[in-house]
C-alpha cells in the first residue's frame, strides 16, 4: 500500500508541474505575440511568423 501512495503522490506532483509549464508556455507565447510578431507585422513581415505560430499552437494544444 505504501508504494501505491508514493506512486499517486508522484503522479499528483507531475500533474502540478505540467500545469505550471502550461502557464509558462502561455506567457511566453503572449510575450512573443506582443513583441516579435507585432514588430514583424509593423514591418510588413508578419507572414513569416504565421507558420511558426501555427506549428507551436498545435504542439501546445496536445
Amino acid at each position: 500500500m505504501e508504494n501505491e501512495s508514493y506512486c499517486l503522490e508522484i503522479l499528483t506532483q507531475i500533474a502540478a508541474i505540467q500545469e505550471v509549464l502550461r502557464g509558462v508556455s502561455k506567457e511566453i507565447v503572449r510575450n512573443h505575440l506582443e513583441t516579435c510578431v507585432t514588430d514583424s507585422i509593423q514591418k510588413g513581415k508578419g507572414e513569416q511568423h504565421y507558420q511558426e505560430l501555427t506549428d507551436i499552437m498545435f504542439k501546445l494544444s496536445r
